[in-house]
């Protein structure tokens, strides 16, 4: 007992020592981290604490607290400034009590920073540059309005620190600015601007140095416009751009002072340079000329310049006219000047130019028209033979070497100048032999021509120096000798012909020998028993244009090198000779040689290359001698116009067959080749796929060939004429090969043409093809295949068909294409997909005004277009105004006043029509026959594609009709004549309804009087200009309406596309449609408001006598014939309507008469004026474009073009709906 009341009161103590423990200190803040926007803020710091007193500091910039100090629980305001760097800022709050303290994090987010950084020199070529840019925010980039032309924003290349990438343009003028600018998209950001400056073009640098090293400032005012100022370069004077480029440099008559600038030769896109006529202009041409390869045309005529020529000259491969006359040029034209190989057109007179002239430019100027190198004192010594060699494919050649001081004679040679050569001027040189025969055989020796006065002292190539006048060479001199060689040589004391050799006699008796013109341009020594080796003297014989030396089987030894100075040769017969040894290369010369035939002798060695030269060959000739192999490539590619090339019982030409025959070309249009029983071994060259495509024979049998005939050859255009066989023999001209071998053929499968489909109906599908080529072997099969169904159609070449009808349907997609088969395999065409067409059917039903079916009437329709969605329908506008002031009046003449002040406002909506009308009249003379044409009548020649007669309900039904938009004319008792209309068909079933169709009632009392001819294919008219005014003239001359005098104007017919139409006018003649133009211009005044007539009893005369013949346009049916009554549409019973509803009918109804008919009177003729507005470009009227033009018939004026006056002018060759019917 004692220890628990020892223990409870232990308990009790311990209760008692707990309940008076003091509080633990505390300090803390809510919340414990704070994150602020760039632009700053505040933020409550809530401190919870049971301390007596505390304090409160910031870490970190542009952070503070409020308050700094105080005792138990309080608010803070934490505050941050708006920052400034661009880094995110941080920094912490610190709370402190003795040893406690609270910490708050704070944040602040880096304020927007942009910055741009680059280089801003931009060279003129432009190109793309890239500027780096720093940044923490959304941005974009802009640049100025007034360098958007040149400089554009290509995007950012990174996605931190940013790239920005612009494309700038080459700059083609002067130097330029352009400032970009990056935006801060919230707006914080300092916008950062950058500026480009963009160096001048390099053209534009250029020709400032011309301006300056070339003395600009003195050059001719009236020259120089706009140079070294800001302009552009385009508009600088004698300065042409093309597409940013300059093409053309004029400088000609400027006042060019010193030496051109190396700096010209930048200006490489120049086609023409011309820097003539300026005497000021001084040195050498710099080198770099060379590097305008783009030039055509270089003129330097009249100028100071001097020294000697570059030649990098000779790189301007597209120079055609240079002109380097009149100055003080001096040395050689350079050998590199051969490379000018497109020049045309070259002077060089008048210089101090030297001696000698460099052949390259005789052998490399193919296209030369003229060389003027004449009045040049330093061109001495010889005349260049090579110029004899050259060629052109001019169709004129002019040489000028007059005024100079060469010596001795002309070159033999220049017997070869081309054949359009017109003249040849040498007068005033140092020469002195006489005028070779060569010359005076050469084609252009004619008095208009080369044999020719320059006046009555001066031969152009005879008169020479101090008197000398130079002889002609003789033949009888020169060439008697020449054929005593022949004679001599080849044993002529035993000939077996030659009547007349060796005696005194003329020598054009001579057997075999023709003489022109006193020279020999013929020698026929055929079968004359010629003996021994031809003599060098045949060389000599240079107006030869044919010898035959064959069927000489004693004429032994080579061909003399001589042969190669026969230059106006154009046939060489060499046939069974005894002719041997090697060929000579000279006869290369022979560029006019036609026919060369060598056959039958002992002739060895190889083809000289250099008969390559023989550029005019047409047949060649060289069979059964000993000649070998290879055949130099040489000749394929410079024999261009070869006919006949046959080389075969040629036993020692072997190895493989010349690779160079496949690339051979000819202006021939047909080719043969012939080497067949040679030697040849291997196979066919793969460059004989492209052999000619006229060749027609190409035999090649009897060689050791053993490789299959390639498919190229099979392939080939002209295989179907190689592919045969020697007539009567089993000797195939290709495969037939020595020792039995028969060459197989790769296999080549047959060729097919474009499968085409021929017919596409909703049931039926019919296609075409044809094989054109059979390939390596017969075909067997051909067809065509639809989907998976075959269908045969025959075998062998050419064209082929068929058609299926079985099981296609409508509206579905097959697949067809075309097959041929052959021992090689089975060729397939192109594949074509098709889909059937929709069954297309039309059920149309023709109903008049009266909403009666029109039965058995005539319908015809012809497609116009394959429009098959309707057009939108015009909307109608009524004629009638819509405010118009009330009739009233207390007499007769405040009535008529009134009336007239009520018509002027009627008609104040047409008065500009009506004016611009009456002016267009006045000014386009428009005629018409005193009679109509009797050539030209009604004709009713079919035109249409379908053609029915609707049932007694009124309908038609048309099967199977093609989609589209469709004119339909509609002819049938009681309705009026010619009804058209348009109605677009779309695919499938249609039902149309062709409705409003007018009645035309009164038997055989009515009449239709219309300049219309009834065609089917009607055609919607707009004019091209956009709201024009249409002045519409349908003019029908007196006698094409006597029928009809005494008869009533009953309807106006025309066929609409737009309601907008106003008015039509119906005079007797031009007098009286000016004089209703008049009356209507003169109720209103410039401004369209009324005019008091003077006199109103003449107002009345105007509404009695011409208002009846204004018709007003309302309620039309858009787009089909429609009938307009005269007597309820015209503006008199407007005007008399109008007078009854106001009550003043009665007022003045004894001065005016309800009578609104028209009569037609003896030499009466009807105008019909259409007045239009077309409204945008809608269409406003039907047209018959197929229709004959009528004499007298339809004009049509358009104020966009007074030139218009007719159908025709706009493509029309018909004729306006537009018309009357009377009764």
């Amino acid at each position: 007992m004692k220890k628990i009341v020892s223990l409870l009161l232990a308990t009790t103590a311990l209760m008692f020592v707990a309940g008076c423990k003091p509080e633990i200190p505390f300090i803390e803040a809510s919340p414990t981290t704070v994150t602020f926007p760039q632009e700053g803020g505040m933020q409550a710091i809530n401190l919870s604490t049971n301390s007596m007193s505390w304090t409160a500091s910031v870490s970190g910039k542009g952070f503070s607290v409020s308050p700094a100090s105080g005792a138990g629980n309080a608010s803070l305001q934490l505050t941050a400034a708006a920052s400034t760097s661009s880094n995110d800022q941080t920094g912490t709050l610190t709370i402190r009590s003795g040893t406690m303290q609270a910490t708050v994090a704070i944040t602040q987010s880096a304020r927007n920073t942009l910055i741009v950084n680059g280089t801003n020199t931009v060279e003129s070529s432009g190109g793309t540059y890239t500027l780096t840019l720093q940044y923490n925010t959304a941005y974009t980039v802009e640049i100025e309005e007034a360098s958007k032309s040149w400089i554009q924003y290509t995007g950012t290349k990174a996605l931190s620190t940013a790239t920005l990438e612009f494309l700038i343009a080459p700059n083609p003028g002067a130097p330029r600015s352009g400032q970009v600018a990056v935006r801060d998209n919230a707006g914080i950001a300092q916008t950062q601007t950058f500026t480009f400056e963009q160096k001048q073009s390099t053209v534009r640098t250029i020709l400032l140095e011309l301006y300056g090293q070339l003395g600009g400032s003195s050059w001719a005012e009236a020259k120089k416009t706009n140079w070294n100022t800001e302009e552009p370069v385009e508009t600088w004077g004698g300065v042409t751009v093309e597409e940013g480029k300059v093409t053309q440099l004029n400088l000609s008559g400027f006042g060019l002072t010193g030496q051109l600038p190396a700096a010209i030769g930048s200006l490489t896109d120049l086609t023409r340079l011309n820097i003539g006529s300026n005497t000021g202009l001084t040195g050498p041409l710099p080198s770099t000329i060379g590097d305008l390869v783009n030039l055509d045309a270089l003129m330097a005529v009249t100028t100071g310049l001097e020294g000697p020529l570059p030649a990098s000259m000779g790189n301007l491969k597209k120079l055609t006219n240079l002109q380097l006359n009149n100055n003080n040029i001096s040395g050689r034209i350079p050998e590199e000047w051969g490379g000018m190989e497109a020049m045309k057109n070259f002077g060089l007179f008048n210089t101090k130019i030297s001696s000698p002239l460099p052949n390259t430019i005789f052998e490399q100027w193919k296209h030369i028209g003229s060389i003027l190198l004449h009045s040049n004192p330093n061109l001495t010594g010889s005349l260049p033979p090579a110029l004899g060699s050259m060629e052109t494919d001019n169709t004129l050649f002019s040489v000028q070497m007059h005024n100079c001081n060469f010596e001795g004679g002309i070159p033999e040679e220049w017997g070869g100048i081309p054949e359009v050569s017109k003249q040849l001027h040498l007068y005033g040189n140092k020469l002195t032999e006489p005028v070779p025969l060569s010359i005076q055989n050469h084609p252009s020796w004619s008095e208009d021509k080369w044999d020719k006065w320059k006046d009555a002292g001066i031969h152009f190539i005879r008169t020479q120096q101090n008197g000398i006048f130079l002889d002609l060479e003789q033949v009888p001199d020169a060439q008697r000798d020449r054929l005593m060689a022949l004679y001599n040589a080849l044993d002529g004391a035993n000939w077996t012909k030659g009547a007349n050799w060796n005696t005194d006699e003329e020598i054009s008796t001579w057997e075999g020998v023709t003489v022109t013109d006193e020279a020999i341009t013929g020698l026929n020594l055929s079968g004359f028993g010629l003996k021994g080796q031809l003599p060098p003297e045949i060389g000599e014989l240079t107006a030869l244009k044919s010898l035959n030396l064959g069927n000489n089987p004693n004429l032994t030894g080579p061909l003399p090198k001589e042969m190669g100075s026969l230059v106006n040769l154009t046939a060489l017969m060499a046939v069974t000779t005894g002719l041997e040894g090697s060929l000579p290369k000279e006869m290369g010369n022979l560029n006019k040689l036609t026919n060369l035939q060598l056959n039958n002798n002992n002739i060895s060695g190889t083809i000289p290359k250099e008969w390559a030269g023989m550029t005019a060959l047409n047949n060649f000739g060289m069979f059964n001698t000993k000649i070998s192999g290879p055949i130099p490539d040489e000749l394929f590619t410079g024999w261009k116009n070869i006919a006949t090339f046959l080389m075969y019982n040629n036993p020692n030409l072997t190895g493989s067959l010349p690779e160079g025959l496949g690339n051979m070309t000819t202006t021939q249009t047909r080719f043969n080749i012939h080497l067949y029983e040679c030697n040849f071994t291997g196979g066919i060259p793969a460059s004989w796929a492209n052999i000619p495509a006229v060749s027609a024979q190409l035999r090649i049998y009897g060689n050791k060939l053993t490789e299959p005939v390639p498919a190229f050859i099979v392939n080939h255009p002209c295989w179907d004429q190689w592919n045969t066989y020697k007539t009567n023999t089993d000797i195939h001209y290709i495969r037939t090969q020595q020792n039995g071998v028969f060459l197989d053929l790769e296999g080549v499968l047959p060729t097919l043409g474009e499968l085409t489909v021929t017919e596409l109906l909703y049931n039926k599908i019919s296609v075409s093809s044809t094989v054109i080529k059979q390939g390596s072997h017969e075909i067997t099969d051909r067809g065509f295949i639809l989907n998976s169904t075959t269908r045969k159609a025959g075998t062998g070449t050419g064209d082929f068909s068929a058609s299926f009808t079985s099981n296609i349907l409508e509206n579905t997609a097959y697949t067809l294409k075309a097959y041929a088969t052959s021992a090689a395999g089975t060729a397939y065409s192109n594949q074509v997909t098709v889909t059937t067409p929709v069954y297309n059917q039309l059920n149309a039903t023709f109903f008049n005004t009266a909403g009666e079916a029109v039965s058995y009437a005539s319908v015809y329709l012809k497609r116009v277009s394959d429009q098959t969605t309707n057009a939108p329908a015009p909307t109608a506008v009524s004629a009638k105004s819509a405010d118009l002031p009330a009739i009233t009046g207390a007499n007769r003449d405040e009535v008529l006043r009134s009336a007239a002040a009520w018509l002027a406002s009627f008609v104040k909506p047409y008065r500009e029509n009506i004016r611009n009308d009456l002016e267009l009249l006045k000014t386009v003379t428009y005629s018409v026959p005193a009679t109509r044409s009797t050539a030209i009548s009604r004709t009713d020649q079919p035109d249409y594609d379908y053609s029915l007669t609707t049932q007694a309900a009124g309908n038609i039904e048309i099967r199977d009709i093609v989609p589209g938009t469709y004119a339909v004319r509609v002819s049938g008792y009681g309705i009026v004549k010619d009804f058209y209309t348009l109605i677009t068909i779309p695919s499938g079933v249609s039902e149309k309804t062709i409705e409003n169709i007018p009645v035309l009632s009164g038997g055989s009392n009515i009449g239709t009087l219309s300049l219309f001819m009834p065609n089917t294919a009607t055609r919607p008219f707009a004019s091209s200009v956009a709201n024009d005014n249409i002045v519409m003239l349908v003019q029908m001359a007196p006698d094409y309406v006597k029928t009809w005098k005494g008869k009533t104007l009953d309807n106006l017919m025309l066929c609409p596309m737009d309601t907008t139409s106003s008015m039509v006018i119906v005079a007797r003649n031009s007098d009286q449609l000016e004089q209703i133009y008049d009356a209507f211009l003169s109720l209103t005044d410039e401004e369209g408001n009324p005019v008091q007539p003077e006199d109103p009893m003449k107002f009345l005369d105007f509404i009695e006598t011409l208002s009846r013949r204004v018709i007003m346009i309302n309620d039309v049916h858009a787009g089909q014939t429609n009938l307009i009554p005269q007597s309820t549409a015209n503006l008199k019973k407007f005007f008399v309507d109008q007078l009854k509803n106001s009550g003043q009918w009665g007022t003045i109804s004894s001065f005016i008469t309800e009578n609104y008919n028209v009569q037609l009177q003896e030499n009466d003729g009807v105008v019909l004026n259409m007045i239009i507005q077309q409204q945008g470009n809608k269409p406003v009227l039907m047209t018959d474009g197929n229709g004959p033009a009528v004499a007298g018939g339809n004009g049509l004026i358009l104020p966009s073009d007074e030139n218009v006056t007719n159908l025709n002018d706009v493509g029309y060759s018909g004729n306006w709906h537009l018309g009357i019917t009377v009764k």
